[in-house]
């Protein structure tokens, strides 16, 4: 309001001016005219007053962290001093309940004009009705295209014809390692392993077979790997055998299979061991913390997206790096989580909002973000991977950027509700497997029909 205010003052300003110079000259040569300009001179005003009319427009994404937020911030003050026409807002969230509190809004009208969701649910938000089309506004705009941004997440948000966001960022799953440890070792690391060819599972386990010591005692234990548990990391072993969590058109479960079968049977044996040697990474459920592990330098291998990389720098005591995901069988596999920006129907002013929205996922803005370590730019830029490439650590940022070439997108079919499909039927049917209530097997021939009834008809 107060940028509005001052426009329209100085604009007044400069009338009185003009009106002040213009009169004198009218009164030493024709009065007449003078009372004759003076409704044009009016007219002439109003019109230039509505013409720099401001526009409110706010906007929110979920923060990763605190630093992560103040750069939100400073990127939303910097485009609101660059746009003359608009009053730029930003609205953070808390990560825990962000998506409750935009439900909420969304069901009263109350939310921010341009929103981040994340892409697994992002189509259940889309098919409410809540978003603008952004079709027409990206065809009648010359400055973006829809081949700016990379089409593995595009084709997510576009939907009989119409596309709904505008991806923020993109980002693929990678292997952290303590390079410290390794040399300590005398053993290769994950990203000599790849760049030899020889970086698979069976590798990968006997590196960790060979870096976990002292499992027995929680205060001297170092483990050789830590995959956390959640859809991506086991869905990925099930990619990377040859399975899938769908069929090919997305219309049932895929998960009743062989390859299902040999993904759980490695990872049982990585979380519990086997006949002849011991669990190689902590298993889920166990109230070891990891993450934090791995950065006091006692995990050799940590499977993580590059969201942790922030973390790692700050509070990493060792050197470290990272290598693309292990092979399996049928080959690699990785995961293109994202999230997009979408203008809600509830905004005043859908032109300003798409305005705002093209500044947001810029080359530059993107930059801005990337510095900080925690995003993939999501746009198909030179500009934006080379600023991505050199914001190091790790050494290797290529590993993030060649999972890409073989990534399916982190799915948001429009016919299922990924969020019950994820975390209330997967995730504790999976985890029955590793406690050793059912077996792999007994798994694969069950699944599917637990999921298969979510479908929409």
């Amino acid at each position: 309001m107060l940028k509005k205010i001052s426009k329209l003052l100085a604009l007044l300003l400069i009338v009185v001016f003009l009106v002040s110079c213009s009169g004198g000259a009218n009164v030493t040569e024709n009065a007449d005219a003078e009372e004759v300009s003076e409704p044009e001179e009016e007219a002439e005003v109003e019109e230039e007053a509505e013409e720099v009319e401001v526009v409110d427009i706010t906007w929110r994404t979920r923060p990763g962290g605190e630093g992560e937020q103040d750069t939100y911030q400073q990127v939303s003050d910097s485009l609101d001093a660059e746009m003359e026409n608009v009053n730029l807002s930003y609205d953070p969230a808390p990560y825990e309940g962000y998506e409750d509190k935009l439900l909420t809004e969304l069901s009263s009208g109350t939310a921010p004009d341009i929103i981040w969701v994340p892409g697994a649910t992002f189509s259940s938000y889309a098919e409410k009705g809540v978003f603008v089309d952004l079709a027409p506004l990206i065809e009648a705009d010359p400055d973006i295209n829809a081949e700016d941004f990379y089409s593995v997440v595009m084709d997510e948000i576009t939907h009989d014809g119409m596309i709904y966001g505008l991806p923020r960022d993109v980002g693929t799953m990678a292997v952290y390692y303590n390079v410290d440890m390794f040399e300590a070792a005398g053993l290769q690391t994950p990203k000599e392993l790849q760049e030899e060819g020889n970086w698979n599972w069976d590798t990968m386990y006997e590196l960790a077979l060979a870096m976990t010591t002292n499992t027995e005692s929680a205060e001297d234990v170092t483990w050789g790997l830590s995959i956390p548990f959640w859809w991506p990391t086991f869905l990925n072993f099930i990619g990377q055998a040859g399975g899938s969590l769908f069929n090919e058109d997305r219309t049932a479960c895929g998960l009743n299979s062989d390859a299902t079968i040999e993904a759980l049977e490695f990872l049982n044996k990585v979380y519990n061991g086997d006949e002849e040697n011991g669990p190689v990474a902590p298993a889920p459920g166990t109230s070891i913390d990891a993450a934090n592990m791995f950065l006091t330098g006692k995990i050799a291998m940590h499977f993580d997206g590059r969201w942790t990389t922030p973390t790692v720098r700050k509070m990493g005591t060792m050197n470290w790096d990272v290598a693309e995901l292990p092979e399996g069988s049928a080959g690699k596999h990785n995961f293109a989580f994202w999230g997009a920006y979408a203008i809600t129907t509830s905004t005043d002013d859908v032109d300003a909002a798409f305005e705002v929205l093209k500044a947001l996922v810029s080359a530059e803005t993107q930059n801005a973000i990337i510095e900080l370590g925690t995003i993939q730019p999501s746009i198909v830029a030179e500009a934006a991977t080379e600023a991505f490439l050199a914001s190091t650590p790790p050494e290797n940022n290529q590993a993030f950027i060649n999972g890409l070439e073989y990534a399916i997108p982190e799915q948001s079919p429009w016919n299922i509700n990924m969020n019950t499909l994820l975390w209330a039927v997967l995730h504790p049917e999976v985890n029955r497997v590793f406690v050793g209530e059912i077996t792999p097997e007994e798994f694969a021939e069950s699944i599917c029909e637990q999921i298969d009834p979510l479908f929409e008809d």
